[in-house]
């Protein structure tokens, strides 16, 4: 007697549970709305020097952003090298440290001063250049002019000039 109702218990709960497992449908369901956008990629602006000057063989180069299309850039996403000549590669990674950044200004500029320590293995070079390059993550925007300076003598001593080209 006691198997009977397990298994009669057993049978009525199986046919619940097959009778409660849902069942397909043969609705079907599509909508025509459709949706489009253009959008334009922000362009990551390169450092556009000012001006410059070389006092002692410290650099000074005043430069802004050619556009704010990414509103999140600052002075730290300036790097600078010095080099023998003007390259495309930048060489010579000149350290935070070797650097001074103040601004923007009210007009958009910041004035970086480049120790002449920093550019010390150069500066007894008759003439270096110093370019500058925006970093954000992973991509780089170099900057299209560059300060040619010239160092003569020792530091402090000398004829020193900076011109853009």
């Amino acid at each position: 007697m006691n198997r009977a109702r397990w298994t009669a218990a057993t049978i009525a709960g199986l046919l619940s549970a097959v009778l409660l497992v849902p069942q397909g449908t043969a609705a079907a369901w599509t909508d025509t709305e459709t949706a489009a956008a253009q959008f334009t990629a922000a362009t990551l602006p390169a450092p556009t020097f000012d001006s410059c000057g070389n006092t002692a063989g410290d650099i000074t180069v005043t430069w802004h952003y050619a556009t704010t299309a990414v509103p999140t850039l600052t002075a730290g996403n300036v790097q600078w090298a010095a080099s023998g000549t003007v390259t495309h590669e930048l060489a010579n990674i000149i350290t935070p440290s070797g650097t001074t950044t103040t601004g923007p200004d009210s007009t958009g500029r910041y004035r970086t001063i480049i120790t002449a320590g920093a550019i010390g293995n150069l500066v007894s070079l008759n003439s270096f250049v110093i370019q500058a390059q925006t970093v954000l993550g992973t991509w780089t925007a170099i900057s299209t002019n560059s300060a040619q300076g010239v160092s003569a003598g020792l530091i402090g001593i000398g004829v020193y000039t900076c011109t853009l080209n």
